[in-house]
């Protein structure tokens, strides 16, 4: 289902205002102390105290962070090929001290492993992209949602058939998500890309499924609950648990969505879509 979402510029009595500048932003976490944190292609996680303070860095020697999750005082970075945990145990404001929990993971192809969110179980949640635009995977975890315990046991597929699932968050009833990113290969038109609902053991499709595609094989394939356009890359994902927005507000999607920045250059959609899901069943 091809759901009908608001983009453009923000509705009334909304604003959108600059709260930090941080270079090449990835993944966005608030901290146990209030403060933001925020990741960095340029390997380096800084922290933001407030409206318009200097970012100040928390850790660096990160390659490629491109997710955030808190557990207690452990800020935990998904980065290429790892996940670890940071402290900061003389309260220097700068990390101290680094673990490594998940190691030798399938990312040096076309993806890496991407978000991280700490589920109701006390397991964390990872999205874990494919190392191809469209292949058979020679390790399973590509292309997969994994999960583990904060110490790194426990490691195992919770969900397959994604090809590069940027980020995973749940809503107020403890249901996971993630958003997707599509097969670059099949035109400026298909496949669009998704916002999923995650459930265990399930499939979503790629690489031979896609929502539209009525092959006899793609029976059992999980669709999205929403799509947006081919090749605009869905990325960031978070519901809205607070009491600020009018409540009809209250556990929406919001979505970021890139844009397409090289394959399809007239494409010009990008920006915050919301989404608004109606719960039906268990999904």
């Amino acid at each position: 289902p091809r759901l009908v979402v608001e983009t453009g510029t923000t509705a009334p009595g909304f604003s959108l205002t600059t709260y930090a500048e941080v270079p090449s932003p990835t993944s966005l976490a608030f901290g146990p102390d209030g403060r933001l944190y925020v990741a960095s292609t340029n390997g380096v996680v800084y922290v933001v105290a407030g409206q318009d303070a200097p970012p100040l860095v928390y850790a660096r020697g990160v390659t490629v962070p491109l997710g955030l999750a808190w557990v207690e005082d452990w800020l935990f970075i998904s980065y290429r090929g790892s996940v670890q945990y940071v402290e900061d145990r003389d309260g220097d404001g700068e990390s101290d001290r680094r673990t490594v929990v998940v190691d030798n993971l399938p990312s040096f192809g076309l993806h890496q492993n991407d978000g991280l969110a700490l589920g109701p179980d006390r397991y964390l949640y990872m999205g874990m992209g494919s190392t191809c635009d469209h292949c058979t995977e020679r390790d399973p975890r590509s292309g997969t949602i994994l999960r583990f315990r904060p110490d790194g046991t426990g490691l195992e597929v919770y969900a397959s058939g994604l090809r590069n699932p940027y980020d995973v968050a749940f809503n107020a009833r403890g249901q996971l998500f993630a958003t997707d990113n599509g097969r670059d290969d099949l035109g400026p038109d298909m496949p669009p890309e998704e916002l999923n609902h995650i459930r265990q053991g399930r499939h979503y499709g790629w690489p031979e499924c896609w929502l539209g595609n009525e092959a006899p094989l793609c029976a059992d394939r999980v669709d999205p609950v929403a799509a947006f356009s081919a090749h605009t890359s869905a990325n960031g994902l978070a519901f809205y648990h607070g009491a600020q927005f009018p409540k009809e507000y209250f556990d929406n999607a919001f979505v970021t969505i890139l844009g397409s920045i090289y394959m399809f250059p007239l494409d010009t959609e990008r920006g915050i879509q919301r989404v608004r899901l109606t719960p039906q069943g268990a999904s």
